[in-house]
């Protein structure tokens, strides 16, 4: 099932969930046993079958994620009073394997069955002291009721509203929330019902809110002709600024910093002076730490050759604590901060790293770097290119064929093309056909007015031309 036999690499599926509150048979913690017939296993015995199951996937695609669907927040808590059961050291220890580790945890919550203070929905993602990302798999499709949990005797349940559910987790620095389930809900234990149609309007309402945070990133446009990112400005400055962004976790404990080469190429159109900071963000708390104004890394339009830039994690701090620093093994987002005195051109971005391991060298299957839409503003466009060479014109590759304008766009895009092409196509970060035509023109427009902002994608005839971002 998991091999490239079976649905492999499907973009459908976001991780393989071992069990699904397998506590429930587990001695001393259970309810059902053996078709409640009393016969039980030990949590042992689930730690090991955990422990192998995920080896095994990991074995087969090392680079899906794996989890575990638990039954309440004390079994992979690790405060005062709870036991962590799928810790690392537990899975390894049960069943052996060093691979057979869980990439984040997963808790369910039932007002009834858990109570007020156990509750996601009342504490943060770092109340529970765990050392991975968390999320809140399951949760009834209506929201958290003070009924149901009065039905059962349990105490000091405020009601939360489905959309206050959803929004909450994001606050409280959970890495994702599901409700449970899509057809009709039934509590069997309190008589409340509901269905999936209850949560649509929340989710729409956290995807409006935060889409980029929350987006699962599950496409990469394909590779064109170039071997490094061109990221052009016009009149960058401090204020606000502009960002880009990887979203993706990484362990770099065993490395020093991050890393990676720049050129300003050369260009009279250029202008001004570019500064570069790294920020990560790391930790269960998803915590933001940025370089020390001393580690900003600074390149000028005269600048026309590839200089290097590396930060130390040691050299990094919180916004409001200077001596907070990161933690490299756990980190979640990297961004590539750039600021500006009045800097207008281009820049190229090469060999993203930390120590050996490779972030992005635009070598192999090129991905853009999404575009921080807070940070926006003086970003015209991102684009593969030919690192090599002292001129970016002298590379002839797909984007010179046509233009496309403006970019950013907010109501109109134009897509003058140089001669008339079979198939125009634009795709948002899914993968999702969002407009196409066949037949088309020297010049095609597009009403994007009504569109989603994000980053979206340009195809002439099946070729990858160039990223665009609505606003």
């Amino acid at each position: 099932l998991v091999s490239a036999d079976g649905i492999k690499g499907h973009e459908a599926i976001m991780c393989w969930e071992v069990f699904n509150e397998p506590e429930g048979m587990c001695e001393g913690l259970g309810w059902t046993g053996n078709d409640n017939k009393g016969e039980f296993v030990t949590i042992e015995d689930v730690q090991k079958v955990v422990n192998r199951v995920a080896a095994a996937i990991k074995a087969v695609d090392a680079d899906v994620l794996v989890s575990n669907g638990s039954q309440h927040p004390h079994y992979t808590g690790a405060a005062d009073g709870m036991e962590n059961y799928y810790s690392d050291a537990n899975l390894e220890a049960a069943g052996g394997e060093a691979t057979g580790v869980l990439d984040f945890y997963m808790m369910h919550y039932y007002a009834e069955w858990q109570g007020g203070d156990d509750s996601p929905f009342e504490q943060t993602a770092a109340y529970w002291e765990q050392d991975k990302p968390v999320i809140i798999g399951e949760f009834p499709v209506y929201g958290i009721k003070a009924s149901d949990a009065e039905k059962q005797g349990t105490q000091g349940v405020n009601d939360i509203s489905i959309e206050d559910c959803y929004e909450g987790s994001y606050d409280k620095g959970y890495a994702g929330a599901m409700s449970w389930q899509y057809p009709l809900f039934k509590n069997e234990s309190t008589g409340a019902e509901g269905t999936f149609e209850e949560s649509v309007a929340a989710h729409k309402n956290i995807y409006d809110k935060y889409t980029d945070d929350i987006k699962i990133k599950d496409f990469t446009p394909p590779t064109d002709l170039g071997n490094c990112m061109q990221i052009e400005f016009d009149g960058l400055t401090n204020d606000p600024g502009a960002s880009i962004k990887m979203e993706k976790s990484y362990d770099f404990s065993a490395n020093s910093g991050l890393k990676c080469r720049l050129k300003v190429p050369a260009d009279a159109n250029n202008s001004g002076e570019l500064q570069v900071q790294f920020v990560v963000k790391t930790g269960s708390g998803w915590t933001w730490h940025q370089a020390i104004d001393d580690e900003i890394f600074k390149i000028s339009a005269s600048d026309n050759e590839w200089k290097e830039f590396e930060v130390s994690f040691d050299d990094m701090t919180k916004w409001d604590d200077k001596t907070a620093k990161p933690d490299p093994s756990d980190i979640k987002s990297i961004v590539i901060k750039f600021l500006g005195s009045d800097f207008t051109g281009k820049v190229l971005i090469d060999d993203i790293a930390s120590g050996d391991d490779v972030v992005s060298d635009f070598n192999d299957g090129y991905g853009l770097w999404p575009v921080d839409e807070d940070k926006e503003t003086s970003i015209v466009e991102i684009t593969s290119v030919d690192g090599g060479s002292t001129a970016v014109n002298d590379v002839e590759k797909a984007s010179d064929i046509v233009s496309v304008y403006p970019n950013p766009v907010t109501e109109i895009l134009n897509i003058q093309l140089d001669s008339p092409k079979d198939l125009v196509e634009i795709i948002d970060l899914k993968g999702n056909v969002i407009n196409s035509a066949t037949g088309v023109g020297e010049l095609f427009t597009v009403a994007v007015k009504d569109w989603k902002r994000g980053v979206y994608y340009v195809y002439v005839n099946r070729d990858f031309v160039r990223a665009i971002y609505i606003k």
